[in-house]
């Protein structure tokens, strides 16, 4: 008993004096990050950046030491890097990366360190850096230059470069052999046509320069130009000479123009005001030049210009054919029956009176008449002979049949004559109904016997 106790007593202090010999537990911090390349704030000039931060602890690094970097205001995905930890007291870690955007990164560099030897506790501490990349586009390649010689053009291509962030190519061009490039235009194609060649013609150098975003977006960055090759170079051929004005021919000769007439002479004769030669008359019917200057004789419209004008206008008396009673038809004849009588009033043949008589004219109208009157009367009589005997034939209706009358008469028995009737103004119908109504009913039929068994 007094053994275990002994020995219990020597076990806890062992433990109190290994307490006491490690010392107290370092606080809460962990280590400390410090960054070595690239600076805070720095503009890079180039898409390749190494990232390099070193870790110090009081204890010991422990886990992993991580890298990563991202493009500030984007969504695009972070570059992550993993480094182990070598379980000592400070550790420098390098990452190279290619960043393919220009812009604003911040790079975040995390480690884990182990503090005290027993109860020992893990602290995790960050650092953080903000820099740029700004780096320029590459220089474009591949420039060739076609001359459209009909249109006298140039036709321009290159190939693309590999930037995400490229906005657009410069094109740009000197004459000759000046070195002084001014710029044609910018396009975000790899071609682009010279329409400004056709006017003048010549040789030409063209060169290309790549535009990509800057570290703001109001900026942007050019590459260095393409290079001058012959390939890039154009000849471009002059545009044909205005078509020229043919010589005019010679005096005398057929389409000349004449010679200018002199300025015309002075009233009562002798040289005009200034000195000037008297006109030249141009001779009549002389072939067709046009005449500038000259005279021309007026004398032949006084005669029309002086005439007098009659105050009251010219009149002619037509005479008065007066009222004639007849129709203008035919020829007017005498009243003889020939033409060219010397009474006018009387008629000639085809002509008659407005106020007489026409007794031809009225027979004739009467003969129509009787005519459509008499055709009107036979229809009608027609039409009622017609209707008579239509009743006299009709089958007489059902509802003259007697119910049971006939119903008793066979075929043996003879039917009912007109005599029997009488000679009532409906005994035909009688006898027809009956007849037929004892020719169409049959008998009854007997009625079966019914047969009864006995019990």
């Amino acid at each position: 008993m007094r053994k275990n106790l002994f020995r219990g007593a020597a076990a806890a202090a062992g433990i109190a004096f290994v307490l006491v010999s490690a010392g107290p537990v370092q606080a809460a911090g962990g280590p400390s990050i410090t960054f070595m390349a690239p600076l805070a704030n720095q503009q890079l000039g180039s898409s390749a950046v190494t990232v390099t931060a070193k870790a110090d602890t009081s204890g010991t690094l422990v886990d992993s030491i991580t890298v990563s970097v991202q493009q500030t205001g984007t969504s695009r995905p972070p570059f992550n890097s993993s480094t182990p930890a070598n379980n000592s007291a400070s550790q420098t870690v390098s990452v190279p990366l290619t960043l393919s955007y220009n812009g604003t990164y911040q790079a975040t560099v995390t480690a884990t360190s182990r503090e005290g030897l027993v109860l020992s506790s893990r602290y995790t501490n960050s650092g953080q850096l903000t820099f740029a990349v700004a780096a320029p586009p590459a220089r474009p390649s591949g420039v060739k230059a076609a001359v459209n010689t009909d249109a006298r053009t140039v036709s321009l291509s290159w190939k693309a470069n590999g930037e995400p962030d490229l906005l657009f190519y410069l094109v740009q061009r000197a004459t000759g052999t000046s070195g002084d490039f001014t710029v044609l235009g910018k396009t975000t194609d790899t071609s682009f046509v010279d329409n400004s060649t056709a006017a003048t013609g010549g040789s030409f150098r063209y060169e290309v320069v790549a535009v990509r975003a800057g570290v703001n977006s109001d900026e942007g960055i050019s590459s260095d130009p393409s290079a001058i090759t012959a390939e890039s170079s154009a000849a471009v051929p002059a545009p044909p000479p205005p078509p020229t004005a043919a010589p005019a021919p010679a005096a005398g000769t057929p389409g000349a123009a004449p010679a200018p007439a002199a300025p015309a002479a002075a009233a009562g004769g002798g040289t005009p005001a200034g000195g000037a030669a008297p006109p030249a008359k141009v001779p009549p019917n002389s072939p067709g030049a046009l005449v500038t200057s000259g005279t021309v004789d007026l004398s032949g419209f006084a005669a029309v210009k002086n005439q007098g004008r009659s105050t009251s206008p010219n009149t002619i008396a037509l005479p008065d054919p007066g009222f004639q009673e007849t129709l203008p038809f035919g020829t007017p004849t005498t009243a003889e029956g020939e033409a060219g009588g010397d009474d006018p009033g009387a008629l000639g043949a085809g002509q008659r009176a407005l106020n007489a008589s026409d007794t031809s004219s009225t027979g004739d109208r009467l003969r129509t008449l009787s005519f459509f009157a008499g055709g009107l009367l036979v229809t009608v009589l027609l039409m009622h002979v017609l209707w008579v005997k239509s009743e006299v034939n009709r089958v007489p209706l059902e509802a003259l049949e007697p119910e049971d009358e006939f119903a008793s008469l066979d075929a043996s028995t003879p039917g009912p004559t007109l005599d029997d009737i009488g000679d009532a103004d409906f005994a035909p119908v009688v006898v027809a109904a009956a007849n037929g109504n004892r020719r169409r009913r049959k008998p009854p039929a007997a009625p079966r016997s019914e047969v009864h068994s006995g019990v």
